[in-house]
């Protein structure tokens, strides 16, 4: 009878190895993400032909005004464009058309200003933040942000995890719900793209080394979530 049992058992454990053989075996295409996230011809960070720290933000505009990827734009001022926002048109890339991040606000990307400068352009892809770490790898640095003080483990709690991609011009962060450790990979990814690479002060914040990267993620989410 424990001879039946254990044969019971290995067979959905060989199938289940199966699946995740054939699962790795399956060629990763980050082509696009790639030529996306670090274009051959402009110097990161860049993004449309935009460079944080670079363009200015009338020239922003234009750009983004004739940029076939663009439909609808929307700015506080045309004389000084410090905010802008726009929507992706059919033109653009399937992959970076996400739905908006706020319905009642439908804007698909933003870029903002400090002075007359270009500080950083956002968006979110249809990628998870497991696509940016497949092709890049896990950055020196990164954080996790845990907003408010956690008296007690609560499943309920959602972290921000930031990746600092310094030499490729941005930070990709995910809102990731408990428990962390199994959620991060499969959180949507929002990308912002900006030379300033200075942190993230809101919140509780857990630097973690790529060393140590995914015991800590394990470690925080045992500690908040308690799971």
């Amino acid at each position: 009878m424990t001879r039946v049992y254990f044969r019971l058992a290995f067979i959905p454990i060989v199938l289940l190895t199966a699946v995740l053989v054939l699962f790795r075996a399956q060629p990763y295409d980050d082509h696009q993400l790639q030529q996306l996230l670090t274009p051959d011809d402009c110097p990161a960070p860049c993004f449309m032909g935009i460079r944080p720290g670079v363009t200015t933000s009338k020239e922003a505009l234009a750009i983004l005004q004739r940029h076939e990827w663009v439909d609808a734009i929307s700015v506080i001022s045309n004389e000084n464009p410090y905010q802008i926002w726009w929507t992706w048109s059919s033109a653009a890339p399937d992959i970076l058309k996400s739905p908006p991040d706020n319905p009642d606000y439908p804007s698909q990307g933003e870029v903002y200003s400090s002075g007359e400068i270009v500080s950083n352009i956002g968006f979110t892809p249809q990628w998870a933040l497991g696509d940016i770490v497949l092709t890049l790898g896990i950055p020196p640095e990164t954080q996790i942000i845990v907003g408010g003080m956690v008296i007690t483990p609560d499943s309920s709690i959602v972290a921000n995890t930031a990746l600092a991609y310094q030499a490729q011009g941005f930070w990709a962060s995910a809102r990731t719900r408990c428990p962390f450790n199994s959620n991060l990979w499969h959180s949507a990814a929002r990308l912002r793209i900006t030379n300033q690479f200075d942190g993230i002060s809101t919140g509780a914040v857990y630097a973690i080394n790529q060393k140590a990267f995914l015991v800590n993620v394990r470690e925080t989410s045992t500690r908040m979530c308690g799971v």
